[in-house]
C-alpha cells in the first residue's frame, strides 16, 4: 500500500499540490481492486481441483461426456502430476506450468518407466487440455503450454495386419473342443473384418446389427469418441453372426488371456 500512496502522490503532484480527496480516490481504487481480486481467487478452483472436474466428467466436449478410456487417461495424468510434485517439491499451479516445468516433468516420467514418446505425448495432451480449459475459464493467463517446444516428437508405430488367406486360416481352424476358444475365435475375426477397437467389438450386441438396402451393417456409437459408425459386414462376419443369432448369450463373449491357450 505504501508504494501505491507514493505513486499516487507523485502522479497528483505533477498537476499541482495534491488534495486529500484526490489521494483518497487512489486509495479507494486500490482497496476496491484488491477486494475484487480476493473474491475472484476464492471462487477459482486450484489446479488439481480443475483436473478433478475432468476426472469426474464435469468438463464436457461439444456438450457430450467423455468416454471412460479418456477419463482413465485423465486419472493417470493426475497421478503422474501429483507424484512429480511430491517427489520434486515443485509446487504445481496454473502459473507454474512453464517450459521449465515441462522439461522436468518429461525427465521424471522417463525415470518412472514412461519411456515411449507416444505414451508421454498422451499425458502431455491431457495437461494441455487442463490448461486450455483454465485459460478459457479465466483461471490462468499463462500460455507457455502452447509453445512449440512444449511437445514430444511422435514415434512411428509399425502397423501389423493379417492377409486375407491368414484370416481364412483362423476362420477354418477347428476349435470346437473349447467353447471359450470358439468365442475368442469369433470375436477376433469380427475385429479383423470390421477394424473395430477392442472397446467397441467387445460390447457388441444383436441390436447393433442393422439391414440397409439388403446389406447388413453394424451401427454403433464408439466408446472412445462417442461418434456413430456404420460398418458393412462381409461374409465371414455374417456367417459368425448366424451361429449366434439363436443363442441366449448373444454375440461372442471375449475372455481375455484366459481363452488364448487351449
Amino acid at each position: 500500500m505504501e508504494n501505491t500512496v507514493v505513486k499516487a502522490y507523485r502522479m497528483e503532484k505533477a498537476n499541482g499540490i495534491p488534495t486529500v480527496s484526490s489521494l483518497r480516490k487512489h486509495l479507494d481504487d486500490f482497496f476496491e481492486r484488491n477486494v475484487r481480486v480476493e473474491k475472484e481467487e476464492k471462487g477459482k478452483p486450484t489446479f488439481f481441483q480443475l483436473i478433478d472436474k475432468f476426472v469426474d466428467n464435469e468438463i464436457l466436449y461439444k456438450g457430450k461426456r467423455k468416454a471412460e478410456a479418456t477419463i482413465q487417461t485423465y486419472r493417470t495424468t493426475r497421478k503422474h502430476l501429483l507424484s512429480f510434485e511430491k517427489k520434486t517439491g515443485y509446487k504445481l499451479d496454473y502459473d507454474s506450468i512453464t517450459l521449465e516445468f515441462f522439461y522436468k516433468w518429461v525427465s521424471y516420467l522417463r525415470t518412472i518407466g514412461v519411456t515411449q514418446n507416444n505414451s508421454i505425448n498422451k499425458y502431455v495432451a491431457c495437461l494441455k487440455a487442463f490448461m486450455s480449459e483454465a485459460v478459457d475459464l479465466g483461471y490462468s493467463s499463462s500460455l507457455e503450454f502452447r509453445r512449440k517446444k512444449f511437445s514430444i516428437s511422435q514415434e512411428t508405430v509399425e502397423n501389423v495386419y493379417l492377409k486375407d488367406d491368414e484370416i481364412m486360416m483362423i476362420f477354418n481352424a477347428d476349435v470346437s473342443y473349447n467353447s471359450n476358444l470358439v468365442d475368442t475365435q469369433s470375436a477376433f475375426l469380427i475385429a479383423c473384418c470390421t477394424g473395430m477397437r477392442y472397446s467397441d467389438f467387445s460390447t457388441l450386441k444383436m441390436e447393433h446389427i442393422q439391414e440397409i438396402g439388403g446389406e447388413k451393417y453394424f451401427r454403433k456409437d464408439t466408446q472412445k469418441t462417442g461418434e456413430q459408425v456404420i460398418i458393412p459386414l462381409n461374409d465371414i462376419v455374417i456367417s459368425i453372426l448366424e451361429k449366434y443369432k439363436d443363442t441366449k448369450k448373444g454375440l461372442p463373449q471375449v475372455l481375455v488371456d484366459r481363452s488364448i491357450a487351449p
